[in-house]
């Protein structure tokens, strides 16, 4: 598959099939589509300030 920069080249794994490789939009739309909802961001570095958030 040919990929420029405004798409991208992902695997498709979809429960009881095989991974396939498809080409998807590189941008925010496309991306919550792929995965069927919204996409969030997460911070590790919120616990990595805090060793005692994961040593207790």
């Amino acid at each position: 598959m040919e990929q420029n920069e405004n798409t991208l080249s992902v695997l498709k794994i979809a429960p009881g099939q095989h991974p396939q490789q498809v080409e998807i939009d590189n941008n925010l739309k496309a991306l919550q589509e792929a995965v069927g909802g919204s996409i969030g961001a997460s911070y590790l570095m919120q616990v990595l300030d805090d060793p005692e958030s994961i040593t207790g």
